[in-house]
């Protein structure tokens, strides 16, 4: 057997000749005694898996020529190369794979995903109708989620899809996935209007397994007539919270739907100074949504908890910086009752977070617009130095001397570790040392 000498990433030549898309290496191994055709990386993909990954359609048909060529290995997510080739949109590519000999045109990926679902879940409807045309292929496949052919025909959206999933597979209609929704559910979730019409309605008092009402489930599609629909039949459940003590006001506004929100405040009184059972305010909800114009909304009619901490100790302004959403944290600067050097249950101030995300834009903006205090540490003692070390912030690092050149360059943290200390790669180190850290 010939030798691969694998990499640390587990590719052997094959592997990087393919990933490449050298055509004379491949074809110079393929011609070697036992070449490594079915050999896998540290992802467990194949040389095959690679080509189709890089759309290199002359080295895929040399590996489907190559006789030993197993067309059912699968990658660490389950994927075998008819999944990567549904995924690379691929038609021609598909057909062909599921005609050869031995292939396994029902297998599944870790999610229970087989071929069929896979390329419903890229809504190509090519794609589609190649697995559907196929008598091989199994229709009653069910993902670990407990999804059907019906449910991922309604992710794509299109009626006509679904109509025709529905015609042939109505036994379908009942199934229940693990959050109790069944085609109707997802339709409604998704804000899907024509194919919710589609389906007949169940029983709309009913919940799902987290106490979801109909409410619930349509302002997180974000649909206004589709929540009108069932707030027409439901006004009663308007305060319904589900088994996370959520309303259909807290959803709307967690999912970022600007329109919704102002339709439903519309209808009764509420009271906007207050949070929820995991502390979170409707600032922070906003925040969650990366929605700056609901952010502006709801800062128009309520400051309570601009400056309040949730369950997790977060502030909306740490959300936000979560998100990197700058321009959400300028609005929130600007009401000007933000507490910049809140901590986090890790510890963690807004800074700490831009540290870890990279963000040094909104770092900037957070150390022009207000007096942070830089030198924080998180619970393992960490400063934003040694956090933008720790993730390989190379403009983060540069921005921190940028703005404050007596910033402590050698400080250790519970580990008795400096930010120069904690550097993992040489780009990263090389920097530090230009800097003058020791």
């Amino acid at each position: 057997m010939m030798a691969s000498f694998n990499t640390s990433d587990g590719n052997n030549r094959l592997h990087r000749a393919c990933k490449l898309g050298d055509i004379a290496t491949v074809q110079k191994i393929l011609k070697e005694p036992d070449p490594p055709v079915n050999s896998q990386n540290s992802l467990g993909r194949t040389p095959l898996h690679i080509a189709i990954l890089i759309h290199s359609d002359l080295i895929v048909e040399l590996l489907l020529d190559y006789p030993k060529i197993d067309l059912n290995v699968k990658d660490i997510e389950g994927n075998t190369p008819l999944h990567y080739a549904i995924w690379a949109r691929n038609p021609i590519l598909a057909i062909t794979i599921s005609k050869m000999s031995g292939v396994d045109v029902n297998a599944v990926n870790n999610l229970g995903e087989s071929p069929l679902l896979f390329a419903l879940r890229t809504g190509d409807l090519e794609l589609i109708n190649v697995f559907l045309r196929n008598s091989n292929v199994k229709t009653n496949i069910i993902t670990k989620n407990g999804e059907s052919i019906l449910h991922y025909a309604i992710f794509t959206g299109n009626l006509d899809l679904v109509a025709s999933v529905h015609q042939r597979y109505s036994y379908q209609i009942g199934n229940k996935n693990s959050d109790g929704h069944t085609p109707y559910h997802c339709a409604v979730i998704r804000g899907y209007e024509e194919i919710m019409n589609y389906f007949p309605t169940p029983i709309l008092t009913d919940t799902d397994l987290h106490k979801n009402t109909f409410l619930h489930l349509a302002a997180m599609g974000g649909n206004v007539n589709i929540f009108k629909h069932f707030y027409s039949k439901l006004a009663n459940y308007l305060d319904y919270l589900n088994d996370k003590q959520e309303s259909c006001l807290d959803i709307a506004i967690n999912h970022g739907h600007l329109a919704l929100v102002d339709y439903i405040i519309h209808l009764k009184d509420f009271n906007f100074n207050k949070s929820n059972n995991e502390k979170n305010s409707y600032i922070h909800l906003a925040c969650q949504s990366s929605n700056e114009e609901l952010v502006k909304y709801i800062l128009n009619r309520t400051t309570y908890g601009l400056s309040e901490q949730n369950a997790k100790g977060e502030t909306p302004l740490m959300i936000a910086c979560r998100k990197r959403c700058t321009n959400i944290v300028r609005i929130l600067l600007g009401k000007g009752k933000v507490n910049l050097n809140a901590k986090d249950s890790n510890g963690n101030t807004a800074l700490h977070i831009t540290a870890q995300e990279g963000d040094f834009q909104t770092f900037r903006v957070l150390s022009i617009a207000a007096n942070p205090k830089v030198k924080e540490c998180d619970k393992d003692g960490n400063n934003i130095l040694h956090l933008a070390v720790i993730w390989n912030r190379l403009e983060y690092i540069k921005e921190i001397f940028n703005l404050y050149n007596k910033f402590p360059k050698n400080s250790k943290n519970n580990d008795g570790k400096t930010p120069l200390q904690l550097a993992d790669n040489d780009d990263t180190r090389n920097l530090l040392i230009s800097l003058g850290c020791k």
